[in-house]
C-alpha cells in the first residue's frame, strides 16, 4: 500500500507544473545568487589570509613585488601593516612603502641548498688529490740540484686544494632559488 503512494508522491513532485521559489525567485536563480556570494566571500577572505601572511614575513627576506602596472621589482622586506608594504629595492638606498592596493603580487625568494653537493665534491677533489699527490710523489723526474720544495708544495696544495674547490663548486652547483607566492590580486 506504501509503495504506490510513494510513486505518486514522487511522480507529483517530478511533473509539477508550478516552480518551487524562495522570494519569488525560482530556486535555480537563488542558487545562482548564493553561488557567486559564497564565491566572493571565499576569494575575500583567502586574500586576507595572503595579506596576513606577507604581515608575518620576516625582515630581510627577499621578495619581488609585482605592482599594478605589472612591473617587477626585486627588494627586500622590511615590514608591513593592515593597507602597505614596506620594502628596500635592490640597487636603491632607502624604504619604499607600496599601498596594498597597488600591489599585484608578492613572492618570496627561497634559496635551498643540499649537503650532498659540497659533501660530493670534496670527496671527488679529495680523491682527485691524493691520486695527484701520489703521481708527484712516484714519478722518477729528479728534482735536480734543487731541494725539491717547489714539488712539496704542489703535492700538499693539491691535497688540500682540490677538496676545498669540490666542496665549493659542489655547493653553488646544488644551490636553488625558488619562488613562493605570499600574496596575489584574485
Amino acid at each position: 500500500m506504501t509503495a504506490p503512494l510513494v510513486t505518486v508522491l514522487i511522480a507529483s513532485l517530478v511533473a509539477s507544473p508550478v516552480p518551487v521559489t524562495a522570494h519569488g525567485r525560482t530556486i535555480h536563480e537563488v542558487i545562482d545568487r548564493e553561488a557567486g556570494r559564497l564565491a566572493v566571500t571565499a576569494q575575500h577572505e583567502d586574500t586576507e589570509q595572503q595579506w596576513a601572511d606577507v604581515r608575518k614575513l620576516k625582515p630581510g627576506t627577499k621578495l619581488i613585488v609585482t605592482t599594478g602596472g605589472l612591473q617587477k621589482e626585486s627588494a627586500v622586506f622590511v615590514r608591513a601593516d593592515e593597507s602597505h608594504v614596506v620594502i628596500r629595492p635592490r640597487g636603491i638606498s632607502g624604504e619604499k612603502a607600496i599601498a596594498r592596493t597597488g600591489v599585484h603580487q608578492i613572492n618570496e625568494l627561497i634559496t635551498t641548498t643540499s649537503t650532498e653537493g659540497p659533501l660530493i665534491g670534496a670527496t671527488v677533489g679529495l680523491a682527485v688529490g691524493v691520486l695527484s699527490f701520489l703521481a708527484l710523489t712516484l714519478s722518477d723526474t729528479p728534482c735536480g740540484d734543487s731541494d725539491c720544495t717547489g714539488r712539496n708544495t704542489l703535492r700538499w696544495s693539491l691535497v688540500a686544494g682540490l677538496p676545498t674547490a669540490g666542496g665549493v663548486l659542489g655547493y653553488h652547483a646544488t644551490r636553488h632559488t625558488t619562488q613562493r607566492i605570499v600574496y596575489r590580486v584574485p
